[in-house]
């Protein structure tokens, strides 16, 4: 593999960092290091920047805790929450500290009744594979780790704050009898009281906050994907040069509580190597170089909603391409401080609210703190916003037919020529 260096002296050399060509770029996201396409496998430490505080807690929570203890993990989806869970369960594994069969992993959506017993609950969480060992019924664990406790927006099985109640109730029964430690992981509604308390832990709940993605952590994110995949060291890669700052600010929005997550992003930068050519030209990435992909998507959006819904999403769009170029803080909102600050007449409030809780539920553009009832715009609307001028809806809508038009007459040409 060729290498740039840099002579310091007779017999010192450096390693001159460069930033990717298109073609490597394209081969470091697309040729996925993981089974996933997007998560960060535990053997590939290197890759786990950013959470070292929540690490460090999270290990001691598991391994210094008295029985009875509840954990809890709160974060939106797509944080890294099942990244720092398998981190630090592979290192005390590793490091003798804990036996694989001291954790008991389950999936509160499918694992979790009140007409189970713990033995079939450990049962269980072997299926659909792997085989269960011959000892099973022996297994003691110490440790019950209940996964997907979220409200799932959007989504056709959700679950209520009553569901979440009744689940963690019944793993209660568990905690300080057949397992030591209860570890809850979920969305942000675990941080209400109400949900948890129902465990009955004799302890206060020992919370586990991810610290937020920042550009700074991303760049060695992805200088540590980069070098894994093409085989070189972190210090021949310069990622600084690769990504223009305004598409970093455009991506990592400056929000009242964070919005960007490392899974969300990850993604992204997928789709824009999947859509370059593998070409010797260094990596760009700037707005304008993603702007038709998410445009595009964005026009998708907007054809598919109705009349109300279309002037609701043209609004945000303006809000966002409006905030001072991200210089400021974008405060989240409350459906009531949407309505009010939305100049567009409907016909009620009511009707109003409903367009709101579409765009949540139904296209998801709007991400939710469920404790605080507050609302901001998704990661990708700002890329988005980024990308569609703020057009009136009578030049929306003229975009809008000339592009379908266009399609119409793609589609009659392929059929005239076969």
């Amino acid at each position: 593999m060729t290498q740039e260096r840099m002579s310091q002296g007779d017999t010192q050399e450096t390693l001159r960092p460069r930033p990717l060509t298109h073609g490597e770029f394209y081969l470091a996201m697309v040729e996925r290091p993981d089974p996933n396409g997007v998560g960060l496998r535990p053997e590939w430490r290197s890759f786990f920047v950013g959470q070292e505080r929540a690490y460090k807690q999270l290990t001691s929570a598991l391994t210094e805790s008295p029985a009875g203890t509840v954990v809890v993990l709160a974060e939106h989806l797509g944080t890294g929450k099942d990244t720092l869970i398998d981190v630090v369960t592979y290192d005390l594994i590793s490091q003798g500290k804990t036996k694989k069969q001291d954790i008991l992993y389950v999936n509160s959506r499918f694992h979790l009744e009140e007409n189970r017993s713990f033995e079939n609950m450990v049962f269980e969480s072997f299926m659909p594979w792997p085989k269960p060992p011959e000892n099973w019924r022996e297994l003691k664990p110490k440790i019950l780790l209940l996964k997907e406790l979220d409200y799932i927006w959007g989504y056709s099985k959700e679950q209520t704050k009553e569901d979440l109640r009744r689940k963690i109730a019944v793993a209660g029964k568990y905690l300080g009898k057949e397992v030591e430690i209860l570890m809850l992981v979920g969305d942000k509604n675990l941080l209400d009281r109400e949900i948890i308390d129902v465990a009955g832990s004799p302890f206060e709940p020992i919370y586990i906050p991810l610290d937020p993605l920042t550009p700074d952590v991303l760049k060695e994110t992805l200088r540590q994907r980069f070098a894994y995949v093409l085989e070189r060291s972190p210090e021949e890669i310069d990622v600084d040069p690769m990504i223009d700052p305004d598409f970093l600010a455009t991506l990592i929005p400056n929000t009242e509580y964070p919005i960007a997550n490392m899974r969300g992003t990850l993604v992204i930068f997928q789709e824009i190597g999947r859509n370059i050519k593998p070409t010797e030209e260094l990596v760009r990435i700037s707005v304008e170089l993603v702007k038709k992909n998410y445009a595009e998507e964005f026009y998708d959006i907007y054809s598919r909603a109705d009349k109300e819904t279309q002037e609701l999403l043209l609004w945000l769009v303006k809000h966002i391409n409006d905030h001072d170029n991200g210089k400021t803080m974008m405060r989240a909102m409350s459906p009531e401080e949407i309505m009010e600050a939305c100049p567009l007449d409907f016909d009620s409030n009511e009707i109003k609210e409903e367009i709101i809780h579409q765009l949540i539920e139904s296209v998801g553009l709007l991400e939710v703190d469920p404790i605080k009832g507050l609302y901001l715009p998704r990661q990708k609307f700002f890329l988005m916003a980024a990308s569609v001028p703020t057009l009136s809806k009578s030049q929306m809508d003229a975009l809008i037919w000339k592009r379908n038009q266009a399609k119409r007459e793609e589609q009659e040409r392929i059929r005239r020529d076969e």
